[in-house]
């Protein structure tokens, strides 16, 4: 039996379908759903031979906003009290696992983005690190 269902969000299709699988989980459990967004914080990029620097840009309150309305629009079909939202800063798959760990999840819901061995190979992917990082349970939705 699941008590807490963890659905990482980021607005994406993936994330979207992996979101309306875990609500209908959680709906059938009676479980809590928690909805995270991870938004990076901004980062150093080396840019030019020069050894320049860029930095990502950061959050701004527009974007914490749109991220709040992407939540509530998602944890809309559940009752209020059985939906949690959290919006967290840091690296995606390293918060997902903390997240999960601190809340005591019993399991993370993840979409896959459809990445074939050769991309996630090369440029690594949220989803194939939660997988292989996580002490908690996780269903990759594709």
């Amino acid at each position: 039996m699941l008590s807490r269902i963890m659905v990482a969000v980021d607005g994406s299709d993936g994330s979207r379908k992996a979101a309306r699988f875990a609500i209908e989980l959680a709906r059938g459990e009676n479980a809590r759903l928690v909805l995270l967004s991870v938004l990076e914080r901004p980062t150093l990029v080396p840019f030019g031979p020069l050894d320049g620097f860029a930095f990502t840009p950061m959050e701004s309150e527009e974007q914490l906003s749109a991220v709040q309305k992407m939540l509530d629009e998602i944890g809309h079909e559940l009752p209020h009290g059985q939906v949690e939202k959290r919006v967290e800063f840091g690296s995606p798959a390293e918060v997902i696992v903390e997240q999960a760990e601190k809340l005591g999840a019993d399991l993370i819901v993840l979409g896959s983005r459809g990445h074939g061995p050769v991309g996630r190979w090369l440029v690594g992917s949220t989803t194939d690190r939660v997988v292989h990082h996580s002490r908690t349970p996780v269903t990759v939705v594709p």
